[in-house]
C-alpha cells in the first residue's frame, strides 16, 4: 500500500497546480565552449613561469651592478626597462586573448620575449 500513496499523492498535487516548477522541465544552459586547449594552458603557464624567473634575474643583475659600482649607460638601461615592459604587456594580451586572435598574441608576445632575452644578455655583457 505504501508503494501506491506516493505516487498518488504526487500525482494529486502537481494535478492542482500545487508543485509548477516540478511538472516543467528545468533547462540547464550549456557550458560556453572553452577556449583554452591544454597547448594554450602550458603555453602561458610557461610565459608565467619566465616572467617571474626574468624579474628574478633583473633584480640581481641589479644588485650585481650596484655592487660593481657601475650601471648600464642611460640607452641599455632604457631598453632594458622597455623591453621588459613590452614582455609583461605582451603577456597580459596572452592571457586574455580569444580563440580567435591567440595565436596572434602568442606570436607576439614571443617577439617581445625574444627581444628582452638579447637586450637582458647585452646589459649582462655590458656589466
Amino acid at each position: 500500500m505504501r508503494g501506491f500513496a506516493l505516487p498518488f499523492l504526487l500525482g494529486t498535487l502537481l494535478a492542482a497546480g500545487a508543485g509548477p516548477t516540478l511538472a516543467q522541465p528545468v533547462q540547464v544552459a550549456a557550458p560556453a565552449a572553452s577556449t583554452e586547449t591544454p597547448f594554450r594552458q602550458t603555453f602561458e603557464a610557461d610565459a608565467r613561469a619566465r616572467l617571474r624567473v626574468w624579474s628574478d634575474e633583473i633584480s640581481d643583475f641589479n644588485s650585481r651592478a650596484d655592487a660593481a659600482g657601475t650601471t648600464t649607460d642611460n640607452a641599455a638601461g632604457a631598453e632594458l626597462n622597455t623591453a621588459w615592459a613590452d614582455t609583461k604587456v605582451e603577456e597580459e594580451k596572452l592571457e586574455v586573448a580569444g580563440a580567435d586572435t591567440w595565436e596572434q598574441a602568442r606570436a607576439t608576445y614571443d617577439h617581445a620575449a625574444q627581444h628582452f632575452q638579447t637586450t637582458l644578455d647585452r646589459a649582462r655583457a655590458a656589466l
